[in-house]
């Protein structure tokens, strides 16, 4: 089934964008790249932190680069809490898998004593 236009353009267009990011770009031209983003973000949270302009730009900035490393100190936690559940999900199933395939064991056990007794 064809992609429609869209799904294609989308296709595409991360397929160009991962080209970039990979095609050799040293570590200072990827820096280079996300500085907008970053400086962007930081921006909006300083909005967020002094919304009035009242601090000096020098604690607004402190306080921004700290909420920062807040934001990021959470999800870095967050994904490590859900690799932890998704291990414990896959131990969870090794574990059943495991004992079912005792009980068929067993199960083939009991049959092979019984024709033999």
């Amino acid at each position: 089934m064809p992609l429609s236009e869209e799904k294609e353009r989308a296709v595409l267009l991360m397929q160009e964008g991962n080209a970039r990011w990979m095609g050799g770009l040293a570590a200072t031209d990827r820096t280079q790249l996300t500085a907008p983003a970053r400086r962007s973000w930081l921006e909006q949270l300083m909005r967020e932190i002094d919304p009035d302009g009242t601090l000096p730009p020098a604690e607004v900035e402190f306080r921004a680069r700290q909420r920062r490393r807040e934001i990021m100190a959470r999800i870095s936690r967050l994904g490590v809490e859900k690799r932890l559940q998704q291990k414990a999900e896959r131990d969870r199933q090794a574990a059943d898998a495991a004992l079912e395939d005792l009980a068929d064991a067993m199960t083939e056990l009991a049959g092979y004593e019984q024709l033999t007794a």
